[in-house]
């Protein structure tokens, strides 16, 4: 059985957590395509510490990648409004057009029954 801790005494995250706002923040910017390095630059942050904010969040939610945890993450509507505010003002778009690609996106990659 695992221990509730890791060796420097921190503790693990659990199946079925809620995502913490900063672990939410990282799966946002994956979702707008951001890489690690480039989500670690923007927020000021190194990229390990960018990848365990996303290692916990999958542990969380239950998934086996960073890709199905954004995905997982994405079920929400309003996870997908923050998508497209920041893909809006990442690629300087106005909001319709942002709107329609994410949601475009979105479509190709959540099945119906996920939405």
């Amino acid at each position: 059985m695992r221990t509730t801790n890791y060796p420097n005494g921190r503790r693990r995250p659990q199946l079925g957590e809620p995502i913490s706002v900063r672990e939410q923040e990282m799966l946002m910017y994956a979702a707008t395509g951001l890489t690690h390095q480039q989500t670690a630059e923007v927020l000021g942050v190194s990229p390990s510490t960018v990848r365990t904010h996303i290692h916990h969040a999958i542990i969380k939610l239950g998934v086996h990648d960073s890709t199905s945890a954004v995905l997982a993450w994405l079920r929400s509507d309003e996870n997908i409004d923050r998508v497209i505010w920041e893909f809006r003002h990442q690629h300087k778009l106005s909001h319709e057009t942002a709107e329609k690609a994410v949601r475009a996106v979105v479509a190709l990659l959540l099945p119906k029954d996920w939405r």
